[in-house]
C-alpha cells in the first residue's frame, strides 16, 4: 500500500520558499554582501535548525578507523566470535564502553553491560543479544 505522509504527520511539511535565484545573486553581488545572502535563503524551521545542530555535533567526532563488522548471525553472553574485537572498538569509540578492554574475542560480562547500554540508547531490544540489528545500528 502507500502512505500519504501529509495524513500521517500534519506538520511535517515545510512551505516551499520561492524566490528568483538570478535576481537575489545579482543584487547580492552590487551591494557586495555576499555572504549575508546565505543567512537570507536558510531555512528559518525549527527541523532544519535542530538537523544544523546535530550536524554540528556530529562534525565534532573524530574520525572512525574500525574495520567494518563481520556479518554475525547471534552472539551471546560468554560466545567466542573474531568479530567482537570490533564491536569491542566501537562500543570503546561510541563511550557505551568505558576504561580499557583487552580487546578479545570473548563476549564477557563487561562487553554484555556495555552492549545493553547502547542498545537501549538505539531504542534496541536491550538483551544483550548481539544480532543483525545491533550489528547494523553499530
Amino acid at each position: 500500500g502507500k502512505l500519504d505522509p501529509k495524513k500521517l504527520y500534519t506538520d511535517w511539511d515545510l512551505e516551499e520558499k520561492t524566490f528568483d535565484v538570478n535576481n537575489v545573486l545579482i543584487k547580492a553581488f552590487n551591494k557586495n554582501k555576499l555572504d549575508s545572502i546565505v543567512d537570507g535563503i536558510q531555512s528559518k524551521a525549527s527541523p532544519y535548525k535542530q538537523l544544523l545542530k546535530a550536524l554540528e555535533i556530529i562534525n565534532t567526532f573524530p574520525d572512525d578507523d574500525i574495520q567494518p563488522i563481520e556479518s554475525v548471525t547471534k552472539i551471546t553472553l560468554n560466545d567466542t566470535n573474531t568479530a567482537l574485537i570490533n564491536i569491542k572498538k566501537r562500543l570503546l569509540f561510541w563511550k557505551d564502553m568505558t576504561g580499557k578492554d583487552s580487546l578479545t574475542s570473548i563476549y564477557d560480562h563487561k562487553t554484555f553491560e556495555s552492549v545493553k547500554k547502547f542498545q537501549e540508547r538505539h531504542g534496541l531490544a536491550a538483551d544483550g543479544v548481539i544480532g543483525v540489528g545491533t550489528i547494523s545500528a553499530l
